[in-house]
């Protein structure tokens, strides 16, 4: 008999304990869902003119409440122009291996011919090596040199895209 009622007890807490706990996340999820409902639910504040016997009732004003993950996403959109940018691209087969590596002695071959040193930036974006390379500067006279001869070079091959002031990825 003692052990039935034992059962019958500890059956009974533990119901408690359970339906307390999930009580108290179900408060605690309303709670945070919320936030901008509560500003919005502020008693409002009634003011009355005594010259003109008429009430006024005025609302406080509610912020709008931003999320950080939106100001980022607009931090992120903003791309940078660049003066030139060849793309190689991929229709599945990956990309033309060869095409850039003619493009990268291209570039040392004119670096040594102008005396300069271009840089460029990498920007792989895509799975089976796509890639972007940047060139930032303003140096006016050697890189619309270099787009004549790239274009001129690479013309006919449908996977390398060469841009001028196109914003880089």
């Amino acid at each position: 008999m003692r052990a039935a009622t034992a059962v019958r007890i500890i059956l009974i807490f533990s119901i408690l304990i359970i339906s307390f706990s999930a009580d108290a996340r179900r408060k605690k999820k309303n709670k945070n869902k919320a936030p901008a409902t509560k500003a919005a639910s502020v008693n409002l504040v009634s003011k009355t003119d005594s010259t003109k016997n008429v009430a006024t009732i005025s609302r406080p004003s509610v912020t709008p409440v931003t999320s950080n993950a939106a100001t980022v996403k607009k931090q992120e959109e903003i791309k940078p122009f660049a003066q030139l940018v060849v793309s190689f691209t991929s229709m599945g087969g990956g990309i033309n291996a060869k095409a850039r590596d003619q493009f990268l002695e291209h570039i040392q071959w004119f670096n040594t011919q102008n005396h300069c040193e271009l840089m460029y930036d990498k920007k792989p974006w895509g799975r089976e090596g796509e890639i972007d390379y940047c060139f930032f500067g303003n140096n006016q006279i050697l890189i619309p040199t270099l787009y004549k001869q790239l274009k001129e070079k690479f013309t006919g091959i449908r996977q390398i895209f060469i841009k001028e002031n196109f914003p880089c990825k």
